[in-house]
């Protein structure tokens, strides 16, 4: 499965990948349920790519993830990335104040 089931490679490329090598599919997947992160930087978890491909308990485990991460995403605030300053640039505005 290697690159089709890569976190870089296109979705579409995945589930082509999972559908050929389901076993794969779901050990990877399990790695989402035990860790609780996603799969993929954007946040798309793999299990709701193929959901069809895991075993009911796999699903309903993932949901059970899914719904606490969702939960804390909503419980801490968003921080904005700090921009760091490079070498002879001006100070930013929020080193300032």
């Amino acid at each position: 499965m290697s690159c089709s089931c890569c976190f870089l490679a296109r979705k579409e490329d995945v589930k082509i990948g999972a559908y050929y090598h389901p076993e794969t599919y779901r050990e990877i997947v399990e790695l989402e349920i035990v860790s609780g992160f996603s799969f993929f930087q954007d946040g798309t978890w793999l299990g709701s790519l193929c959901p069809h491909l895991l075993t009911q308990e796999q699903r309903q485990r993932l949901a059970c993830v899914m719904d606490e991460k969702a939960r804390q995403d909503l419980l801490v605030p968003k921080r904005s990335p700090k921009k760091k300053k490079r070498q002879g640039e001006p100070p930013l505005f929020d080193q300032l104040v």
